[in-house]
């Protein structure tokens, strides 16, 4: 072992353990116990808050009101299952159920009732691929390298979209919902030409290293990062929202997996209007959200979105903001856990310099088209209509909201197959 480290061998990594022995000790904390096993009186424990580390258990109370891992206290923005859609429908989702356990009849006649209702109720999604100015040079230094350019393609095309629709303006809070890195709020903040009037609000429920929002710590607008569950987040009771310093409210996200960007529309649409958590009881929140099977008038502030859509299979019904729409349409519960399965195949139906169906050793969604004797064009067909059919339920409660809501593709397959943007404004 090496001079002041533990004398402890670390068989998984073939060296000593290079951390620093306890005093008076020839090993580290986490190694005492088990190197002088049977020597020593005093027994060390995992933590119950992160079971990652260990603590002498005489110790643990005293541990407990320091472990960096302890239980935070929640903040005032956060409301339990606000945005969850949980209080119409109180039973908990049915186990998801694979496509190959359906049986040959209930899928045909459920892809047939499908074309149905889209024929009846689809419109046709345009092709409208934008750019901003911004990002123009920063795309033409990426032509070495594809990964990069397709992401900086894609949020000039959403930045393009939030400068047609006339949501880029100062005096503006942006929130980024599953904000990652902050990339969409970086790029926003520099079309805007680096405007101290507008604020940005990045939610997510991870952390993460190399955040570009560490770029505006010292000057420029103020940046906000909030680490929870779009389920729990009440924006009126931000509050950088709740003193209206930024009255105009613009929602906007790069991908926002499955139910999340059901989340995220219950929680721009629902939680703006006013400070719900310490003056409505659970009844009114309830009655908020039963609003969504009639016409709802959304707070003034809420100016627009813009949302790049992604992981339909991913979605629940019982977060889905539109299922009285879904009901109106003669589609069920079933169906609709079904046809999230089934919009896999958008993604995943087609493989290249294949026009066959091989065999494949698993017994994925994917298969099961196979399965069922259909084609990869027309599984990637279905796929699609499915994910149409689930977004355009999304549309609708936005209209109800009384937004002007659309779907657009903002950018080309090639560049991403998830290539459709939710668009909605006042204007």
């Amino acid at each position: 072992a090496m001079a002041n480290s533990c004398a402890f061998f670390v068989e998984r990594k073939q060296r000593f353990c290079r951390m620093t022995p306890s005093k008076g000790s020839l090993y580290c904390g986490e190694h005492l116990n088990q190197a002088e096993e049977g020597m020593s009186q005093r027994k060390r424990i995992p933590c119950p808050f992160d079971s990652h580390h260990t603590v002498y258990e005489d110790m643990l109370e005293k541990h407990k009101k320091r472990c960096n891992a302890r239980p935070k206290p929640k903040p005032s923005y956060y409301k339990e299952g606000i945005n969850s859609g949980l209080p119409i429908h109180v039973q908990p989702d049915r186990e998801r159920v694979p496509l190959s356990c359906v049986s040959p009849t209930q899928l045909t006649e459920l892809i047939q009732k499908t074309k149905v209702v889209c024929s009846a109720v689809l419109s046709y999604v345009e092709m409208s691929v934008l750019s901003h100015d911004v990002l123009d040079a920063e795309v033409e230094r990426a032509v070495d390298c594809p990964n990069a350019r397709k992401h900086l393609e894609q949020q000039a095309s959403l930045i393009g979209h939030m400068n047609r629709l006339g949501l880029l303006k100062g005096g503006t809070t942006f929130v980024e919902f599953g904000a990652g890195r902050g990339q969409l709020s970086h790029w926003v903040e520099k079309a805007l030409g680096h405007q101290t009037s507008s604020q940005y609000v990045l939610v997510d429920r991870q952390n993460c290293r190399r955040k570009f929002d560490s770029q505006h710590k010292h000057e420029g607008p103020k940046f906000n990062r909030l680490l929870i569950d779009i389920e729990h987040l009440s924006l009126g009771e931000l509050d950088c929202v709740e003193t209206k310093r930024c009255a105009n409210v613009v929602g906007m996200t790069k991908h926002l997996c499955g139910s999340a960007t059901d989340l995220a529309l219950r929680c721009l649409v629902t939680t703006l209007e006013e400070s719900v958590a310490s003056t409505c009881p659970e009844s009114s929140l309830a009655k908020k959200i039963r609003s969504e099977s009639t016409s709802c008038t959304t707070d003034s502030s809420l100016k627009g979105l813009v949302f790049a859509l992604c992981c339909h299979h991913k979605c629940k019904w019982s977060q889905y903001v539109a299922r009285d729409t879904w009901s109106s349409w003669g589609l069920t519960e079933e169906d609709f856990h079904l046809m999230t399965l089934m919009s896999s195949w958008a993604t995943c139906g087609t493989r290249v310099g294949s026009t066959t169906n091989e065999s494949k050793p698993s017994t994925s969604e994917e298969d099961s088209g196979t399965l069922y004797r259909l084609s990869p064009g027309e599984r990637e067909e279905i796929g699609n209509l499915c994910k149409r059919l689930i977004d355009h339920g999304r549309v609708e409660y936005l209209r109800r909201c009384g937004l002007n809501s659309q779907l657009v593709h903002y950018v080309p397959k090639s560049i991403t197959l998830e290539n459709t943007a939710l668009l909605a404004s006042r204007s």
